[in-house]
């Protein structure tokens, strides 16, 4: 949900600068004043963050091979590899549905105003749903919401994107509505990227093994989504872009098969 929210303060920023600002005020410096709030907004974090007590067992702690990338990569990299794996295929996914939409959306004709109003109201309604795909997962097990997520996001993406987008380009509440119904098969990746990569590994490099394979999938594949989006629109083949999302789904749906149906991890964790 705190991602989410990051997500839906940024859009709503947009929403309030179209409003009090013309484009010509926003190129001529209007822009700075997000990252400005971002900046303010960093420290803060970075202020509560140190604060956060340490929940690692001084047992765990104290171990030689505690937190180490040699540790990492002698007795856990195929659990690395498998992590990163499904991770850009989410991260991917992520980017595509929250970010790259507005351009997209603008693209085909819809202006900036009602694009961020669109933007604004469908990332409201995937931060609420969070929970709500947490419990289901809780109920179905990661493994089964990856391998949903992973295969029905293959089989709707470019339906929706390439065709029913364009189709419904007339209509902001018809966008809306299929851009919901992606947000919600997201979902069920989103409410529980952070613990099902958790579950993959043990205490001692848990922190390190969840950060860097997050942060080598994200931005490998999903913080470069907008960018490689745009080379394939710049070569004249923008709905090809599609199908390499669905392309990583698809290995993403072969990687999840691989998650145990149990977490090895966290049963026993306090």
């Amino acid at each position: 949900m705190t991602l989410t929210g990051g997500q839906l303060l940024a859009s709503l920023l947009g929403v309030i600068f179209l409003s009090f600002m013309t484009e010509q005020q926003l190129q001529d410096g209007g822009w700075r004043i997000p990252f400005v709030i971002g900046g303010l907004a960093a420290i803060a974090s970075l202020l509560a963050r140190s604060r956060l007590e340490e929940t690692l067992s001084h047992e765990d702690s104290d171990k030689e091979e505690s937190g180490s990338l040699k540790e990492l990569f002698k007795n856990h990299w195929k659990t690395f590899l498998l992590v990163v794996g499904y991770t850009s295929a989410g991260s991917l996914s992520f980017y595509v549905i929250t970010v790259y939409s507005k351009t997209y959306l603008t693209n085909i004709g819809i202006d900036s105003q009602t694009v961020g109003l669109i933007m604004t109201g469908c990332i409201f309604i995937l931060m609420v749903a969070q929970p709500f795909f947490g419990i289901l997962s809780d109920r179905i097990g990661r493994r089964n919401s990856m391998l949903l997520f992973s295969g029905l996001m293959a089989i709707a993406i470019y339906p929706v994107m390439a065709i029913g987008m364009r189709a419904f380009s007339d209509s902001p509440m018809m966008v809306a509505l299929l851009l919901i119904f992606l947000m919600m098969l997201l979902s069920l990746y989103t409410s529980i990227s952070g613990i099902v990569k958790a579950e993959m590994f043990p205490p001692h490099v848990r922190a390190l093994g969840v950060g860097f394979s997050y942060a080598v999938g994200n931005a490998v594949f999903g913080g470069s989504a907008p960018s490689v989006a745009l080379q394939f629109k710049s070569a004249g083949i923008e709905n090809s872009f599609f199908i390499y999302v669905i392309v990583m789904l698809v290995i993403c749906f072969f990687y999840s098969l691989q998650i145990p149906r149990e977490a090895r991890y966290l049963k026993d964790d306090h």
